[in-house]
């Protein structure tokens, strides 16, 4: 790696090869993939749908230029549109869920006239634009879930949006409270603000439901999606509902990029909804969520190094009380193969939807293994 900047960290382990739930390393060890890549591959690696989709498009189109147009991003909003639930509104297609959200927010404070913005502590905002703002952010106003005695201090009427990200919360697999999130939303509305959910990581399927938002009851302005929304091929969306499209259409701006509204992503994306459709991938994701939940949850109750386990769907964590530990532990699943992720005292499970279920036993059986091992020392 000596030639690539190092933005950010990168493993040791080199593959060459990946299919359904399994990375291939040039020994031709197999590894578990619990993180889906970076949370992307909802119908696993190398699907073979979706590459027959890929090579087909190929075989036509992958690009074109702002004075042609091709047919399938309006075929893919017309679909998206309907599972958002956003009928008669308008998307946009880009590359990635931090152009998404960026947007998203860019859109918000063009239509509203304000600057500000409001999230749940912890939220992810992009990698650049609003997501790197220098600390302290005087656009940003974060809070702690149910933290209602500040909610009540929050002056909504210089705020443009109530930026909602379900359940990832940088990675940590933190789902605030229904109340709270409905409590926001109703004093946001009230002052004119506009209601934005990222699903870049909930969203198509994640958490055995279409979109997390839908967890809440929410009906938002615009929504954010990204990275299962492609299988892994950089296409995102920003979707806004009737009534945001019309505001924008009355006061449109130019946003133009390379690769905005591009045939193969739209196709791929076409292609991932489809099948997520077709396979009832969603409903069983749910049903594997909670034997996968129950199974660390077991777990939980026999080892005192774990604080809670949460999550919804095949979206989960292990939280324990010390850091070291999930080092510990996340360090005994690497070495039996079984990649997952951690970040402070948490240990996170993102797998392809379709995982099998002798792999949750596996992997299951393995974490247990790592417990005894440490209480053994």
């Amino acid at each position: 790696m000596e030639n690539i900047l190092p933005l950010v960290s990168s493993g040791k382990i080199e593959i060459i090869k990946s299919e359904g739930c399994f990375l291939f390393d040039s020994r031709g060890e197999r590894y578990i993939d619990m993180e889906s890549g970076v949370w992307c591959v909802n119908l696993g690696h190398n699907h073979k749908k979706i590459n027959r989709i890929i090579q087909r498009q190929l075989e036509k189109t992958t690009h074109l230029g702002s004075q042609v147009r091709s047919g399938l991003p309006e075929k893919l909003s017309e679909v998206l549109l309907e599972k958002l639930r956003l009928y008669n509104g308008k998307s946009v297609f880009l590359n990635s869920g931090s152009e998404a959200v960026d947007l998203s927010i860019t859109i918000a404070r063009h239509i509203t006239g304000r600057r500000k913005i409001c999230t749940i502590e912890g939220s992810y905002l992009s990698a650049y634009g609003q997501g790197v703002s220098s600390n302290p952010n005087k656009e940003l106003i974060s809070i702690r879930n149910n933290d209602y005695e500040k909610l009540s201090s929050i002056d909504f009427s210089n705020i443009a949006a109530f930026v909602f990200e379900p359940g990832t919360a940088w990675g940590m697999i933190s789902f605030p409270s229904e109340q709270f999130i409905t409590a926001i939303a109703k004093k946001a509305r009230s002052k004119g603000s506009l209601l934005v959910v990222d699903e870049v990581t909930t969203g198509m399927g994640r958490t055995g439901i279409w979109f997390g938002y839908e967890h809440y009851r929410l009906s938002p302005d615009i929504v954010a999606c990204g990275k299962g929304l492609g299988n892994g091929y950089p296409v995102s969306a920003v979707s806004l509902s009737e009534k945001t499209a019309e505001a924008f259409g009355k006061n449109p701006f130019r946003y133009a990029q390379s690769h905005q509204n591009d045939p193969l992503g739209c196709a791929i994306a076409l292609g991932v909804i489809k099948e997520l459709d077709r396979t009832n991938l969603i409903r069983r994701t749910e049903e594997e969520g909670i034997l996968f939940k129950s199974l660390l949850k077991n777990i939980c109750h026999k080892h005192n190094q774990i604080k809670e386990i949460r999550g919804k769907g095949l979206m989960l964590a292990i939280a324990f009380h010390n850091e070291e530990n999930a080092k510990q532990v996340h360090q005994f699943l690497l070495e039996h193969r079984i990649i997952c992720g951690q970040k402070l005292n948490m240990l996170r499970f993102m797998p392809p939807l379709n995982i099998e279920h002798e792999l949750i036993l596996e992997v299951t059986q393995t974490i247990e293994m790592a417990l005894n091992d440490m209480a053994a020392k």
